[in-house]
């Protein structure tokens, strides 16, 4: 799969100084590299526009989601791409889970990491129920894959709160398979690209995941 698309591999970053060179250059052996800086206040940015293929600056802080929104729009409207990847900036994501990647059906249109550590208890309990609902062990693993054809049929839906488990959502109601693949993480620094707090951190993944739940049931005229 990987040997013949094109692929774009998506990085929202905010204050990756120390990591995100290293996940650029790693990365962009395999496709081009569009980084999404969320209002950083040390040196992402300048590295960033060095190493990256396209770089693009929120000018404050507008969190993960709208980072991944703004980066999908850009690579939508701007760039030739057959798949998008979107990974972390921290260097969790291994290289060796382009090899994952390339064993995905060449049909698929979205698919979702399952992470061999979760850092928050929130995850775990989202895990567990996830599996019931969705068949989805890791809904909020931040290592994605979306094909031209599924993101085109985004943008029939404006919602871009929580883009990650919004796209499970639309998948469920256009009745799309979401695909799910192992994939080993180092562990993060960060406890969340959520929130770092560990309380509120969890709160919002719990949120997110019952508005997972609310989306997906809802008829489709009433979720944008």
């Amino acid at each position: 799969m990987v040997n013949d698309k094109k692929i774009i591999f998506l990085i929202p970053a905010l204050n990756e100084q120390k990591n995100i060179k290293k996940t650029i250059i790693n990365f962009k052996k395999y496709g081009k590299v569009v980084v999404v800086d969320d209002g950083s206040i040390d040196n992402t940015k300048i590295i960033a526009s060095k190493y990256s293929n396209y770089l693009i600056i929120n000018n404050k802080n507008m969190g993960y989601d709208f980072s991944i929104y703004r980066g999908i729009e850009y690579i939508r409207k701007k760039l030739n791409f057959d798949l998008i990847v979107v990974i972390d900036g921290d260097g969790q994501h291994s290289i060796r889970n382009i090899k994952k990647i390339s064993k995905l059906p060449s049909t698929v249109q979205i698919a979702v990491g399952n992470r061999n550590i979760k850092n928050r208890l929130a995850e775990h309990i989202v895990g567990y129920l996830s599996k019931f609902i969705f068949c989805l062990n890791d809904p909020f693993c931040g290592l994605k894959v979306y094909s031209k054809l599924f993101i085109e049929k985004a943008t029939n839906y404006k919602n871009i709160n929580c883009i990650g488990a919004y796209y499970i959502a639309i998948a469920k109601i256009e009745k799309i398979k979401v695909f799910q693949f192992d994939v080993s993480i180092k562990k993060s620094g960060k406890t969340s690209s959520f929130d770092n707090n560990i309380i509120s951190g969890d709160i919002r993944i719990i949120q997110a995941f019952f508005k997972l739940i609310l989306i997906s049931f809802l008829p489709k005229r009433w979720i944008n």
